[in-house]
């Protein structure tokens, strides 16, 4: 199921219902008109986000009626649940979950899943991979560690924890480095659902200058179309590229 935007009010939009009686009164007709039509729909909830600092209101559509992210495509047996960032302009960037990732939280993975998830990706023309994980979800890999095994494994890696200020910022010069050796680049958290969604509409956000709503719109539906598990959140995604 896709995310349906409705509305989005740019500043100088705004401006022109000068009067702040007559602005209120707008945005309650049009609360009231989206709220109306969600009603009738169980299959909407209402979700507001901010791009930019230009506010956005947009109803998503969701197969849990009280999911509080705007969109998240269904769980499949896609292998590591690999799939590309768009469909429609980027073939750079693609997610996934990291190796053997364990249902069961700390379990150890056995080197050979590692092994497994090279092959795969080597397959595929990855030459790089952005690990997002913090130091706690690389604990599970044998030594010398998932890095080292990456590099072991003829694929360039790079550790690029979300966290931290400047985050974003490494992660796009990354890419403009892999784009500019004519690589293909791996994103991956621990399922590539939820921070890798975020980097990768990041990316198409900042490379082919999309919105954020629109990147996180397109970003989740190559996941569906593809038939992989992704998460959107526009307003996350903002949050974090703002992070300086």
């Amino acid at each position: 199921r896709r995310e349906l935007q409705l509305f989005s009010f740019a500043d100088q939009e705004i401006n022109m219902i000068s009067h702040q009686g007559h602005y209120s009164f707008f945005l309650t007709l049009v609360f009231t008109a989206v709220i109306t039509t969600a009603a009738f729909s169980p299959n909407y909830h209402i979700v507001t986000s901010r791009a930019f600092g230009q506010p956005l209101l947009f109803a998503a559509t969701s197969s849990s009626a009280d999911a509080l992210e705007p969109v998240r495509a269904p769980k499949t047996n896609i292998a590591h649940n690999f799939g590309p960032s768009s469909l429609k302009r980027d073939q750079l960037l693609f997610t996934c979950e990291r190796p053997g990732n364990p249902e069961e939280k700390g379990s150890v993975v056995p080197e050979e899943k590692v092994d497994e998830w090279l092959v795969f990706m080597k397959g595929r023309g990855i030459t790089d991979v952005l690990v997002l994980l913090d130091e706690n979800e690389l604990e599970i890999y044998p030594a010398p560690g998932l890095m080292e095994l990456y590099k072991a494994g003829g694929i360039n890696p790079h550790l690029t924890p979300m966290r931290p200020d400047g985050a974003y910022d490494q992660i796009i010069t990354i890419l403009k480095d892999v784009e500019q050796r004519n690589g293909k680049a791996v994103t991956h958290c621990t399922g590539g659902i939820g921070r890798a969604g975020r980097v990768a509409a990041a990316w198409l956000a900042t490379r082919y200058e999309l919105t954020p709503v629109e990147a996180t719109q397109e970003t989740v539906d190559a996941a569906i179309d593809s038939g992989v598990q992704r998460l959107g959140h526009a307003e996350k995604l903002v949050g974090w590229m703002n992070s300086k």
